[in-house]
């Protein structure tokens, strides 16, 4: 019987231990939510560039004829830009807790030496739905709250 006891207090005590969070940890974690928290004024009507895709810089996938640039325009909800070749247009719905809806886009059909970013970009946009802005300067948008899909950067003139 005090074995069973014995037992008992010890897989309590571990639950209790594990269960524990340090202050700091929990600021942190309070922190984040607060910075995950996006008003639409700091996703729309800014225009971004692309930094990296798919966990890689841009510049590893080559040269690109034009900087990867996206604007989110809320008078219209629609996305203009382009991810180093065509001209990409394409409608967008933001809903609450961040997360956004990503329409059919259009694009031109130019024909450049370097495909490789711009065909990834088209094919996984539609299929993002949440979108994290941090500190007003960069913007992240993921596929189920998981790890970074698309990372831009406000442009400042």
């Amino acid at each position: 019987m005090n074995t069973y006891r014995l037992i008992l207090v010890a897989m309590f005590a571990s639950f209790v231990a594990m269960s524990c969070k340090s202050p700091e940890k929990t600021a942190n974690k309070v922190k984040e939510t607060v910075v995950a928290q996006n008003p639409s004024s700091e996703f729309e009507n800014i225009e971004w560039r692309l930094v990296e895709a798919f966990g890689k810089p841009v510049a590893e996938y080559g040269e690109q004829m034009k900087t990867p640039i996206f604007t989110f325009d809320s008078k219209e909800n629609r996305f203009h830009g382009n991810a180093g070749c065509n001209i990409l247009n394409g409608s967008y719905k933001l809903r609450e807790g961040g997360r956004v809806e990503f329409g059919n886009a259009m694009s031109t059909m130019m024909a450049c030496p370097n495909m490789q970013l711009e065909d990834a970009v088209s094919k996984v946009l539609p299929t993002l739905d949440t979108y994290i802005v941090y500190n007003g300067t960069e913007l992240v948008l993921t596929k189920a709250r998981m790890a970074p899909v698309l990372k831009f950067v406000k442009v400042t003139k």
